[in-house]
C-alpha cells in the first residue's frame, strides 16, 4: 500500500496504475475521455492514481498538463516486438518500485498482456482489472482463459450489448457491466450560444442536425450526408460536425459532390463541445464498427439533444426508439432519411418532448457519479477492502455525496 507524501493527511491509500496503450498524438477518442473521467473523479480522493501511457500520446500530454502522476511506458503488442515487450515489462517493474501500485487497471489488449507478463515474472500478487472498450470475441483457448480468469480479477464491459456480442458468457467468470457515465452537471441543457452560431454560419431559422462523435470512417457521417441529400425538407436545415481535419476535408468534398456545400459545416476540433451542442436540434451517431458505447452520444443526450443513432452494439442502449430518438441501421439510407424527415416535421411541442426525454435518459442511465461508484466497488472488492469503509472515505474526502452482473 502506498505511503507517498501526496496523501496529505488522508491516511494510507491504495495505489492504482491506470494503463493505456494508444500511442497516437491525436485527439484520443473514448479511451481518453474514459481515463480522464477516472482521474478527475472521486476515485482520485480514495485511491492514489497514476497513468502509464506511451510517450507523446494524447493521454501522456494531457496528464502532464493536468498535473496527473504519469509514467511513460510503451505497450507493443506483436510477437515480432519481443525486445520491446521485455523493455516494457522491466519499465513496469521500475514503475512498481517507484509508485508501489496495488492494482493495475488496463484498457486494451496490449497493456493487459504486458501487465500480466509483469505479474507472472515479478510474482507480485497485484490485482488486475481490465475495461473492455472494443467489440472483439473473447477467446476460449486455455492461454486466454488463464489470462482472463486467473491473472485478471475483473473484466469490465462498457455496455450490456458488448458483453453479449463478445461471447463472454460462459467464458469469463468475473465479468461486470459498467456503462460509461458523463458529468451531468457539466453537460446539461444550454441556451443556444449565439456567438458560436455566428462563427459557424448557423442562422436563426436553421434546423441543425449535428454530431460531436468524430469523423473517422466508421462513424459513417458519409451515410448521414447521403441520406440527407435524398430527403426533401420543407424547412432550412444545416449539418454541423466536429472532428479531425483530414476526415473533415474528405466529408466536405463529399458534401460538395452531393450538392450539400451550403448545408454542411465542418467545425474542426473543439476542446469544449458544449457551445456547439447547444446549437443542435437533433444529434446523430451512425457508427458501424468499433463504437460500443459513445461518450459523445451520452453528452448530447445529457444536454437535451435527441439522437438518430445506429443500432450497432452498445449504441442501441443510448436511445429508446420513438422516445428520445430513433434507432436506424447505419447502411439503410431509407431509415436514416425517414428519421431526418420525422424530426424536421415535428412541432415545437413534440420536439421539446423528445428533448426532455433525452435529458431524462441521461439522468436515469448515464450518471458519471454512479459509474465511478460502481468502478470503485470493483476496485475495493479485488483489493479486499470493505465497500462501506471505502466509499465513505471517498465521500468524506471529496464532499460528494446470461447477463453479466451490473456492478452496483
Amino acid at each position: 500500500m502506498g505511503t507517498d507524501p501526496d496523501n496529505r493527511g488522508y491516511g494510507l491509500r491504495y495505489s492504482v496504475l491506470i494503463t493505456n496503450f494508444h500511442p497516437h498524438p491525436g485527439y484520443g477518442g473514448g479511451h481518453r475521455t474514459y481515463i480522464r473521467s477516472l482521474c478527475e473523479s472521486a476515485l482520485a480522493e480514495e485511491f492514489r492514481l497514476a497513468l502509464a501511457s506511451p510517450p507523446g500520446s494524447t493521454l501522456s500530454r494531457w496528464a502532464r498538463e493536468a498535473g496527473i502522476r504519469r509514467y511513460e511506458v510503451d505497450f507493443p503488442g506483436s510477437l515480432r516486438e519481443i525486445p520491446g515487450i521485455l523493455r516494457s515489462i522491466f519499465r513496469l517493474q521500475a514503475v512498481y518500485r517507484e509508485f508501489g501500485f496495488d492494482l493495475v487497471h488496463a484498457n486494451g489488449s496490449r497493456d493487459h498482456w504486458i501487465a500480466a507478463y509483469w505479474k507472472l515474472l515479478s510474482r507480485q500478487p497485484v490485482p488486475l482489472v481490465r475495461t473492455r472498450h472494443a467489440l472483439r470475441r473473447i477467446a476460449g483457448d486455455p492461454v486466454h482463459h488463464f489470462l482472463d480468469n486467473r491473472l485478471t480479477q475483473a473484466n469490465i464491459f462498457v455496455s450490456q450489448a458488448l458483453f453479449e456480442q463478445s461471447g463472454a458468457a460462459g467464458r469469463l467468470e468475473n465479468a461486470r457491466v459498467i456503462p460509461h457515465g458523463v458529468d451531468l452537471r457539466r453537460f446539461q441543457p444550454w441556451e443556444r450560444q449565439a456567438d458560436t452560431a455566428r462563427e459557424l454560419g448557423i442562422e436563426e431559422g436553421d434546423f441543425v442536425f449535428g454530431s460531436v462523435a468524430g469523423t473517422g470512417r466508421y462513424k459513417r457521417v458519409d451515410q448521414f450526408l447521403r441520406a440527407f441529400a435524398r430527403t426533401r425538407l420543407k424547412r432550412p436545415a444545416k449539418i454541423l460536425v466536429l472532428g479531425d481535419e483530414a476526415n473533415g476535408r474528405r466529408l466536405t468534398a463529399l458534401a460538395r459532390e452531393l450538392g450539400l456545400e451550403k448545408v454542411f459545416i465542418f467545425g474542426g476540433y473543439r476542446a469544449d463541445v458544449r457551445p456547439v451542442i447547444s446549437l443542435f436540434d437533433v444529434g446523430f451517431v451512425l457508427s458501424d464498427a468499433v463504437e460500443t458505447s459513445s461518450f459523445a452520444a451520452k453528452e448530447m443526450l445529457a444536454m437535451g439533444v435527441p439522437l438518430i443513432s445506429s443500432s450497432f452494439c452498445g449504441l442501441v442502449e443510448n436511445v429508446d426508439h420513438g422516445d428520445n430518438g430513433f434507432l436506424v441501421h447505419p447502411h439503410r439510407l431509407e431509415e436514416i432519411s425517414a428519421a431526418i424527415a420525422a424530426f424536421a416535421r415535428m412541432s415545437p411541442a413534440e420536439l421539446a418532448r423528445f428533448r426532455r426525454a433525452a435529458r431524462a435518459k441521461a439522468e436515469r442511465c448515464f450518471s458519471r457519479e454512479a459509474s465511478i461508484r460502481r468502478l470503485g466497488q470493483v476496485y475495493r472488492e479485488v483489493l479486499g477492502i470493505s465497500a462501506a469503509r471505502g466509499w465513505n472515505q471517498a465521500r468524506a474526502t471529496s464532499g460528494t455525496g446470461g447477463r453479466a452482473p451490473v456492478a452496483s
